[in-house]
């Protein structure tokens, strides 16, 4: 009974990697001096923890075979029955927006092909529909054929979408349109580093190292020489249009992709669902003892579900609500990234019910049920469930912030599009880090649990709107907490200049989340 009790304390898991209660010595010292007086106590338990680690092994083994096998793995058959989803959507979009020349492809069977194969098929599908969609656009639905908006004279008025490149003057040809450098240092570094590396020669002349003590010899005694104390890369807010090559390696969803260059088939898609109008039912109402029409819900993804007026809120500039946040984080990260998890919109103001705003104190009554609901608990076995669980928060009543508690490095951070920390972003970092104590710990004893003092310092509030993506106008704040959330659940460093608002704009970021959500939606169309 002793070994049984002892042996539940140190937990299955370390069971299995050999950690065994000092019962099983003695009781098996006991059993040897009978049974086998020629048997040491200390070789049976390293045999018997040889055979622990080996069946902990095999099972290892078999989980990583089962999971990441090239084909036959779980990973490699989700991949490709999203690859047979994608090939049966294509074929089902026909032949539209395609010119003569690629509708051959749709006749090719690629089901019994190899995964890349298909892969490859669907890329030269994609291709073929976006260049006939940008063919029918520049010859207002004349033509489909590219080829022909290149070759037939008619359309060479048409304007380029890409510029020209610059001509780089020849070495041996000085340039004729340099002007005369202004006294002093420019006022904007960026440009000047720019052109510097633009105009640089191909071909360098002459040795390299020579050339540098060449110019360290022509400076004067004296001469001021550049601080290394100031990292000279040009400011992020010197930029317009701005998206970092991370940002777009890591979106898998495409949701970064412009608009503007979808198929014909997703921009229509778009443009029909934000004129559909809403669904109205007519119900009686007692209370008022007559009948009255409610809207109803039009959009729905596993548990979260959206009124049509809630998603045409994305079309314009208005604020957007819960429904549509939640159900696209549901769909796209929660449901999408491992180890990752997105709470309700509704999480702080359920944590802060019937709490003074003044103080730090929390509802946890109100919130205890969220982690155990949804993923089982946040740790099993003594280790955490979760690499980052992320809650988009709505504060004063009109603006969008996102909190993230990183369990990998004890974190909570805050991150704020308008730019600036404020000193309410102090009260949901402690609130979250109250939750989590109180989430962590509600299994345990009171009289087990550790000081919560002395457990908050091992998780450090970091507030990092002065270094997240700001926004410069008003109601874009929806769209930067999703964005936010999409970009750092798959891994993206999170910096003033992983995007920006000329970007959002550019790409029309409102009409990529609302085709992502037209492509999730589970309920049909009226």
């Amino acid at each position: 009974v002793q070994l049984c009790r002892e042996q539940d304390l140190i937990g299955w898991r370390n069971f299995t990697e050999g950690q065994l209660s000092k019962q099983f010595r003695e009781i098996q010292t006991r059993f040897l001096r009978v049974r086998n007086p020629r048997r040491n106590v200390d070789s049976w338990l390293r045999g018997f923890v040889s055979k622990l680690l080996a069946i902990t092994h095999s099972q290892w083994i078999f989980r990583c075979i089962s999971k990441h096998h090239r084909t036959k793995g779980m990973k490699a058959l989700v991949k490709r029955e999203e690859l047979l989803a994608e090939i049966e959507r294509q074929k089902k979009l026909g032949e539209d927006a395609m010119a003569e020349e690629d509708k051959w492809m749709l006749e090719v069977d690629v089901e019994g092909d190899t995964a890349e194969e298909q892969q490859y098929w669907l890329y030269a599908v994609e291709a073929a529909r976006q260049a006939g969609s940008h063919a029918l656009d520049a010859s207002n639905g004349a033509t489909s054929e590219l080829s022909a908006i290149v070759d037939q004279k008619a359309y060479q008025h048409l304007p380029s979408h890409n510029p020209l490149p610059l001509e780089m003057p020849r070495e041996d040809e000085p340039p004729n349109n340099l002007s005369p450098m202004p006294a002093g240092p420019p006022a904007n570094p960026r440009p000047v580093l720019a052109a510097t590396a633009k105009t640089r020669p191909l071909v360098p002349t002459g040795p390299k190292k020579k050339r540098a003590r060449t110019r360290q010899r022509a400076d004067p005694p004296g001469a001021p020489q550049p601080s290394m104390g100031r990292t000279t890369r040009p400011h992020p807010r010197g930029q317009t249009n701005v998206c970092s090559a991370e940002a777009q390696a890591r979106d898998s969803c495409n949701l970064l992709q412009p608009f503007q260059s979808r198929i014909r088939n997703d921009r229509q898609l778009v443009r029909r669902a934000f004129a559909r109008p809403p669904r109205l039912q007519a119900s009686w109402c007692s209370e008022r003892g007559r009948q009255v029409t409610e809207e109803t819900q039009a959009y729905r993804y596993a548990t979260e579900s959206m009124r049509q007026s809630e998603f045409k809120r994305l079309e314009g500039t208005e604020w957007l609500s819960d429904a549509t946040i939640n159900m696209f984080l549901k769909a796209y990260v929660s449901d999408k990234v491992e180890r990752v998890h997105c709470y309700s919109t509704h999480f702080f103001t359920h944590l802060f019910q019937e709490c003074d705003p003044e103080t730090l104190i929390i509802n946890f009554d109100a919130v205890a049920n969220y982690s155990t609901r949804q993923l089982g608990g946040l740790s099993a076995d003594g280790h955490y469930v979760l690499d980052d669980l992320y809650i988009p928060t709505h504060v004063g009543e009109n603006h969008w912030i996102v909190l993230r508690a990183n369990f990998t490095e004890s974190t909570i951070e805050v991150f704020d599009s308008l730019g600036s920390p404020s000193p309410r972003h102090r009260r949901y970092m402690e609130g979250l880090r109250r939750y989590l104590f109180e989430d962590l710990h509600k299994d345990v004893p009171e009289s087990q649990r550790p000081q919560y003092y002395e457990w908050s310092r091992s998780w450090a509030l970091r507030n990092r709107s002065g270094h997240c993506p700001r926004q410069t106008n008003s109601y874009d704040c929806g769209v930067f907490t999703m964005t936010t959330i999409y970009l750092s659940s798959r891994g993206v460093a999170i910096s003033r200049d992983t995007y920006d608002q000329h970007f959002v704009e550019a790409v029309n970021l409102r009409h990529n989340l609302a085709l992502a959500l037209l492509r999730v939606n589970d309920m049909a169309d009226p």
